[in-house]
């Protein structure tokens, strides 16, 4: 069987070593076996969890919800309950993401319309009802 060390493991999955290491410090990768010199040796089927832990990282969980997870995985099917629940609650927090994105997408789309029709009419003074109702929506929320 073929194994790995652990720059061959960061240039696969396109991380440092340095992250590597620190994810083991962390107990992260408590499923990584070592060598009789104390090295890691990673196998292909490591993987699944390393690319787990990349693509839950990648969602914003962080990283001790993850350790938390990927020990749950060891457990096998006794723990798919609460790894579905993990997920579902990290569904609805990318959901979640994601509509905050689209405010701010908006406000940048705002930004675009405001400066092409500046740049048209040479004047910073455009779309003044606009402007107008956004500031009585702001003072609308004060009082």
């Amino acid at each position: 069987m073929k194994t790995y060390k652990i720059s061959e493991v960061a240039k696969i999955l396109g991380v440092s070593v340095h992250t590597l290491r620190y994810w083991d410090k962390i107990g992260l990768l408590n499923f990584i076996e070592r060598d009789k010199n104390g090295n890691r040796v990673f196998k292909r089927d490591d993987f699944i969890l390393l690319d787990t832990i990349l693509c839950l990282k990648a969602t914003g969980m962080h990283l001790r919800d993850i350790k938390h997870y990927v020990e749950l995985c060891q457990k096998g099917i006794s723990s798919v309950p609460e790894r579905l629940e993990i997920m579902e609650g990290q569904k609805d927090e990318i959901e979640k993401q994601i509509e905050d994105l689209k405010d701010e997408l908006f406000v940048a789309e705002q930004k675009v319309k405001y400066y092409e029709e500046a740049i048209k009419c040479n004047s910073l003074d455009v779309f003044p009802e606009e402007r107008e109702k956004w500031l009585n929506k702001i003072f609308d929320l004060d009082e």
